[in-house]
């Protein structure tokens, strides 16, 4: 009888242990083998950004939208080359942060990192980035920020504060201003 009590908790704690780990396994997979992830639902391949809300026509509504805020996204493809993102910036407080395609934060930045009402961003691979400093005299004479990744592609989105319901229209202009293009390509002398 102990015998058999051993051999069937022994069955059991394995059972168990196997079970717990296919659900963890499973719950880790999700965003890797999702279909309908941040990227694939907003991502557009122009470039230009899309407004997410308020737009609840166009989108299924975003989980939680803050009414005060207007989002729109712009997608990043970096196997091409870099790619600069821009937006203007004309309201009381804004924020754009940078996501990789499985949803992951890069970077965050706010519209204190805006020159003249204008942020410009300049996404690009480490190996880019070593070569564009090695052949650029101009390396540090512009107003864009570089920022390095080693995601290929992802999302840029912009969240705009209007502080009163009245700064609403403002709000989805300057989030509407977000724009994802691949940098021109200067000529080699």
């Amino acid at each position: 009888m102990a015998r058999i009590l051993g051999s069937f908790t022994l069955t059991l704690i394995a059972g168990l242990v196997l079970g717990a780990a296919v659900h963890i396994l499973t719950i880790f997979a999700i965003p890797h083998l999702a279909e309908r992830n941040a990227y694939a639902r907003f991502g557009t391949d122009t470039g230009a950004s899309d407004l997410l809300f308020p737009n609840p026509a166009k989108h299924p509504p975003l989980p939680q939208p803050d009414p005060a805020v207007a989002v729109a996204a712009c997608s990043f493809d970096l196997s091409k080359g870099p790619v600069v993102a821009s937006a203007r910036l004309d309201a009381s407080f804004a924020s754009l942060s940078i996501h990789a395609r499985g949803g992951q934060v890069l970077y965050a930045l706010t519209d204190q990192a805006a020159t003249r009402g204008q942020v410009k961003l300049t996404l690009m691979s480490q190996a880019y980035f070593d070569e564009f400093v090695a052949d650029s005299e101009e390396a540090t004479a512009t107003n864009t920020l570089r920022l390095v990744t080693s995601e290929n592609s992802g999302l840029v989105v912009i969240r705009v504060l209007a502080a009163f319901p009245s700064e609403m229209p403002e709000a989805k202009k300057a989030a509407e201003s977000l724009l994802c293009m691949p940098q021109p390509q200067a000529p080699r002398s």
